[in-house]
């Protein structure tokens, strides 16, 4: 996959002043967000999706970055919107949704989407596999699946004697949680809360928890019966 595929990338719309942010995941990219954006731009909306610090590169930057970097990038893109559009709303997926409802206490937000956003995490099998599968499987002996999940991972892995030095930030995630729960009380920004049900990353009770923490939020949760973390099924 070329890496134009995890740049990020503005698609404008004509006669708006509305404007959708999206916002990926850790390892992740604004590649995921494609389809979504597209359909969202053939609605006449304005669609601009982010590539975090440390992301669509090497894992070095990986390494270097972390939650204050990439929370820092997302309020400075919040901000820059809300003073150009009239309406702003957030899409994020997973740790990007964390982000998203942080920012959602600052600025004045139209909206947060949230895709699989945990509050709570676990270790599962099927999540080890695929993983290992993403980093040793040839790309040839893809199923749709496993092709989703290796185009998306936006930091290369190589060499792969460094990846214990990716845990601080995989840690970060574990850290957000506990800054996103607390965040939560602040919100007054309608939420809608995504989770799909085969996820083998975020706790099934990820969405119930965000829900129980939006006291002062609008919010609604669909929970999505076939899909898995970051593969949705047609």
């Amino acid at each position: 996959m070329s890496d134009n595929f995890h740049q990020p990338y503005f698609l404008p719309a004509e006669n708006t002043r509305r404007v959708v942010l999206c916002v990926h995941g850790l390892l992740g990219s604004a590649g995921e967000f494609r389809e979504i954006a597209q359909a969202l731009h053939q609605q006449g909306i304005n669609v601009k999706a982010l590539c975090l610090p440390g992301h669509g590169g090497g894992g070095r930057a990986f390494i270097q970055s972390g939650i204050s970097a990439w929370q820092a990038y997302i309020d400075r893109s919040v901000e820059e919107l809300v003073q150009q559009y009239d309406q702003v709303f957030l899409i994020g997926h997973s740790m990007g949704g964390q982000l998203a409802l942080r920012a959602a206490v600052h600025y004045p937000l139209n909206g947060v989407i949230t895709l699989n956003t945990p509050l709570r995490t676990h270790v599962t099998l099927k999540q080890i596999i695929l993983g290992l599968r993403v980093l040793f499987t040839p790309a040839q002996h893809d199923d749709p699946i496993l092709h989703t999940y290796r185009i998306s991972f936006s930091v290369d892995p190589q060499p792969i004697w460094a990846l214990p030095a990716w845990l601080p930030r995989m840690a970060d995630v574990l850290k957000l949680n506990k800054l996103t729960r607390a965040a939560l009380e602040h919100i007054t920004a309608p939420v809608l809360i995504f989770q799909t049900q085969k996820d083998e990353t975020v706790h099934p009770k990820s969405a119930a928890m965000l829900a129980a923490g939006l006291v002062h939020a609008p919010h609604q949760i669909i929970l999505l019966k076939n899909s898995m973390h970051a593969w949705f099924a047609p």
